[in-house]
């Protein structure tokens, strides 16, 4: 009797060994870029299947591309799995960073901004404007755990105030959290050009929030006409509150 191979679970144990090898690393004087590597690949693999089709395009091209430039320095091992395991480190905090989502469902902060939207924030304008200017705050302190919180917080509250809430959700979500690189202290933009420049980010953070609001404000111009801004929510009656939003996880 064959046995059937869950994939789900073999990609999600590989994702946790990547983890679990980025602590040990911290701790034990071992070079582990070759498990790391082995690890990397089969996270790839298993990976690469749950995208979309031009998600696929692009991540091959890219893969062949990088395969292109590697072979001009030489295909050694090591090479190899230095390069595989390059990004290794950010595939690791975007799972980490998911812990965040912890506390978020244990104080129930979701039901308490659902209650403050339904009674301050009406019509897809002012909701598209609220979620942006909460994810580009929240940017400056959690980085890329940003996304997961505030699709955890403010998604029940997106949908009954919008129609199109997958592609609101994106699109706010989306220039909220970019906006918000260009002048957190934490983010890794501000730090490369701070670093390689040698220019405080105390020098760098005015201008840089400037263009910041700017991109908010150009954000919200871009998509105030759009059909999908212009259907106004249905109003309700219920005041029950709303059970933890589904969220896509970043290791699926």
């Amino acid at each position: 009797m064959e046995r059937s191979i869950n994939k789900a679970t073999i990609y999600h144990s590989l994702v946790l060994s990547l983890i679990i090898i980025q602590l040990l690393s911290l701790i034990v004087p071992v070079n582990l870029t070759l498990l790391n590597a082995v690890l990397a690949i089969g996270v790839s693999i298993l990976g690469i299947q749950s995208l979309s089709r031009s998600f696929q395009v692009a991540t091959l091209i890219f893969f062949i591309a990088g395969l292109g430039l590697l072979s001009t320095t030489g295909l050694s091992i090591n090479g190899l799995a230095m390069a595989i395991t390059s990004m290794v480190d950010i595939v690791v905090l975007l799972v980490v960073m998911q812990l965040f989502l912890i506390p978020v469902t244990i104080g129930n902060y979701q039901a308490t901004v659902e209650a403050f939207m339904q009674k301050h924030i009406r019509g897809p304008k002012q909701t598209f404007t609220f979620v942006m200017i909460v994810t580009h705050l929240l940017s400056s302190i959690l980085s890329m755990g940003t996304v997961a919180i505030v699709l955890s917080i403010l998604g029940d509250s997106i949908k009954r105030q919008v129609k199109d809430a997958t592609r609101f959700s994106a699109t706010a979500v989306t220039r909220g959290f970019t906006l918000g690189t260009l002048w957190a202290p934490g983010a890794a933009t501000i730090f490369l050009i701070s670093t390689v420049t040698k220019v405080g980010w105390t020098q760098l953070f005015i201008p840089c929030l400037i263009l910041g609001l700017l991109g908010l404000l150009l954000a919200y111009l871009m998509e105030h006409n759009q059909p999908y801004m212009r259907i106004q929510p249905v109003t309700t009656n219920t005041k029950q509150q709303t059970r933890f939003t589904e969220h896509a996880s970043l290791s699926v």
